[in-house]
């Protein structure tokens, strides 16, 4: 018997598999290789690898999640970019979330995310591991990227416009190398003692560029004028 490469949404697997949206390479892995609705929650196990071809789009037909706790390669190109968003959500929209989005979750988990676009998710999380997110676009989100738990994602040569949050850096130290970020809400939002690496980005036209968690109240660990100052100088 082959072993399951998803702990959840098993009916889900079973349906694309019999209607060959998409396909079984091993018996760890599984390739979308055709655009695919997918109709709840799925998960990724830490000994399974999900591939999505270049071109392909995936979109929830309702507020589910895309968790990783084993490998996601999702490498799309200039000309077939991957789309990973929602059921019926015009291009570009900024209404409410649709979905509640990537999760790239624990110490086991990895994704190298190239040429993607993200749309329409509550939150892109990750979780403790370093993935690296290359040349991608990420628009009308709740929060396009949003790391944690000490999170040193690589996030390298991006787009990230009109989301209510851009980079959320919480207890996290992610690579944020010359990135677009711009008309969101908050560019950066640095909390609880995050310590950036960041160079050649452009952040600017957001209703607040860069914005740390003092500016909610007092916090013994809340970064200092010259942290912040330090910071910015590298941003830009």
């Amino acid at each position: 018997m082959k072993r399951t490469p998803f702990l959840t949404g098993f009916f889900i697997i079973v349906s694309f598999w019999h209607v060959g949206l998409c396909k079984e390479d091993s018996d760890f892995s599984v390739v979308f290789d055709h655009d695919t609705v997918l109709s709840n929650t799925v998960v990724v196990a830490e000994n399974a690898t999900c591939v999505i071809k270049p071109g392909v789009s995936i979109r929830f037909s309702g507020y589910y999640r895309f968790v990783v706790h084993g490998l996601l390669i999702a490498e799309g190109t200039r000309e077939k970019p991957i789309l990973i968003s929602c059921e019926g959500r015009t291009r570009g929209a900024v209404e409410k979330p649709c979905w509640q989005g990537l999760e790239i979750r624990g110490k086991s988990a990895d994704a190298v995310l190239r040429y993607c676009r993200i749309e329409g998710a509550y939150r892109n999380f990750i979780f403790g591991t370093r993935p690296n997110i290359i040349s991608c676009e990420f628009v009308g989100n709740h929060c396009a990227i949003y790391c944690s738990n000490k999170s040193a994602a690589h996030i390298k040569k991006n787009r990230i416009y009109r989301n209510k949050y851009g980079i959320v850096a919480d207890y996290a130290s992610p690579m944020i190398l010359d990135n677009v970020i711009t008309d969101n809400n908050i560019g950066i939002l640095m909390m609880r003692s995050s310590s950036l690496i960041a160079g050649r980005n452009v952040v600017s036209g957001n209703k607040k560029d860069i914005h740390s968690e003092k500016s909610f109240g007092e916090n013994h660990d809340a970064f200092s004028l010259k942290y912040i100052w330090d910071f910015m100088r590298q941003l830009y």
